[in-house]
């Protein structure tokens, strides 16, 4: 089925952007639109058909690690990017200052798809904007120090997602999706099953739904063991490795279940603690975009016997193409880390542009086509860059009988 968005000219002039709620026409063609966000859109690309290269995005000093996010997400097929300049003009009531990030993307979006042959300069005020709001609701990001990649777009969404939320619920009178309209484009759900070896009761907790799904690249066991730590960063791994890693059955002793505890009162005996067998990290679904971090920076128990930060830099196969129960999905942004530590390093990009299908190598204002037969085939691929290390990968769900390369 073939969507398209209500034109929607006439009603963010007619809200304006001090809160007042625009007229009765408006809403419902707001609602109408917003409404948009909830049905599904697999295998869709809404971006403009055009040549040239993408835009760059200034570095405001040290911002590397937001202007590589914010390129994956300018660039992601499907809704988001379409509902963000269709309400870019809107000002919900009562936005928090988390809701004020996502409103100064929406209007990044504008800008960006706006530009031809330049890019996003320093004083482009939507790029300024985000980097202000980002430093109101954090003081550390008000300076020029480097910053994690993954936490910036943890935040970033959570903006988007009451921005949205507010606007449905102030103009368009309705209620959003359970756990948020960006969670419902973006969300990942997992949860975890235990196997109780005293009663044999399995079940489910733990059930959550998120932006992103992190992987640990090595072992809880290397983490306490230096050895063992440089032996697995050694070895590549797949990323479906990672991915069952994480499912893996874990025996944990001494357990107080609840059907045990109950059995026990109704028997008149006495309860004791069983083991239990616990499998975490099961898919339950995915939604149109799949975000997966993988997570380079931890804390490590050094040969001293103390724990110090490290930068995990293990070789991983990241496949182009990506089968899950849950749907197919094709790789559409990398954003990869070059440098020993976190804070020391700095963040590039690799997208799929909207405008041209083509692979950019995006480096701030800096980008280039990126010419790796590999991004362009169904296969595998461990880096855009020579020691540049993929750190997130950005997946768009596409439909089993749709051509890969389009």
């Amino acid at each position: 089925m073939i969507l398209t968005m209500v034109h929607m000219e006439d009603p963010c002039h007619a809200a304006s952007s001090s809160g007042i709620a625009p007229s009765t026409a408006t809403a419902l063609s707001m609602a109408t639109s917003l409404q948009f966000l909830h049905q599904s859109c697999e295998g869709r690309n809404l971006g403009k058909e055009r040549d040239g290269t993408i835009p760059g995005l200034a570095n405001l000093g040290n911002t590397c690690f937001m202007n590589a996010v914010l390129q994956c997400l300018l660039n992601m097929p499907g809704r988001l990017n379409e509902a963000c300049k269709a309400f870019a003009d809107l000002t919900p009531l009562d936005l928090s200052g988390k809701g004020k990030l996502g409103q100064r993307f929406a209007e990044l979006v504008v800008e960006y798809d706006s530009k031809e042959d330049t890019g996003v300069s320093r004083d482009s005020d939507a790029l300024v904007n985000i980097k202000a709001t980002m430093a109101a609701l954090d003081l550390m990001y008000a300076g020029c120090e480097q910053q994690d990649a993954y936490e910036f777009l943890g935040r970033l969404l959570d903006g988007l997602d009451e921005n949205f939320g507010r606007l449905l619920r102030d103009v368009a009178k309705q209620a959003g999706p359970d756990g948020g309209m960006v969670r419902s484009i973006c969300g990942i759900t997992t949860y975890s099953t235990r196997w109780c070896h005293t009663c044999l009761e399995v079940f489910e907790v733990d059930r959550t739904t998120d932006t992103t799904m992190r992987l640990p690249l090595i072992s809880s066991a290397a983490q306490m063991d230096s050895s063992l730590r440089r032996k697995e960063e050694s070895d590549p791994i797949s990323l479906i490795e990672l991915l069952q890693a994480v499912q893996l059955p874990e025996e944990i002793e001494g357990y107080d279940c609840d059907r045990c505890r109950a059995i026990s009162s109704k028997c008149g005996t006495e309860f004791h603690r069983s083991n239990m067998s616990q499998m975490a990290g099961l898919i339950a679904g995915t939604k149109d975009v799949l975000g997966i971090a993988l997570f380079r920076f931890l804390n490590v128990l050094d040969e001293g016997g103390n724990f110090s930060p490290v930068k995990i830099r293990r070789q991983v196969k990241i496949p182009t193409v990506l089968s899950l129960e849950t749907g197919e999905y094709r790789l559409c942004g990398i954003v990869s880390h070059m440098g020993a530590t976190l804070s020391s390093g700095h963040y590039i990009a690799a997208v799929r542009s909207l405008r041209d299908h083509q692979w950019y190598d995006c480096d701030d204002a800096h980008v280039k086509p990126l010419n790796l037969r590999s991004l362009y085939e169904v296969g595998e691929l461990t880096g855009t860059r020579p020691n540049a290390d993929p750190f997130m990968l950005f997946y768009h769900r596409f439909s089993a009988d749709m051509e890969i390369a389009d």
